[in-house]
């Protein structure tokens, strides 16, 4: 899993124009031949999301970016 991460965190860096060592590993899990995993950037509030699909070998990313940050101070429990 450290392997695939590890190349995904590369491939981001370089297409984003950014340095590797920008790219930090949010969370990742494995599931039988599949794989997921988020990754978030320290320059900016981007994230990306790698999905592995063990089925057809391939693998997919989405990237996401924080629009807006809202507080909910207190919710109302019915």
């Amino acid at each position: 899993m450290r392997e695939w991460t590890k190349t995904i965190a590369e491939y981001i860096a370089q297409r984003e124009g950014l340095c590797v060592d920008d790219i930090f590993l949010v969370w990742s899990c494995k599931t039988l031949q599949n794989r997921k995993a988020i990754f978030g950037c320290t320059r900016d509030q981007q994230l990306w999301e790698a999905t592995y699909n063990g089925d057809k070998d391939e693998t997919y990313i989405d990237r996401y970016q924080k629009f807006s940050n809202w507080v909910l101070k207190e919710v109302a429990n019915d």
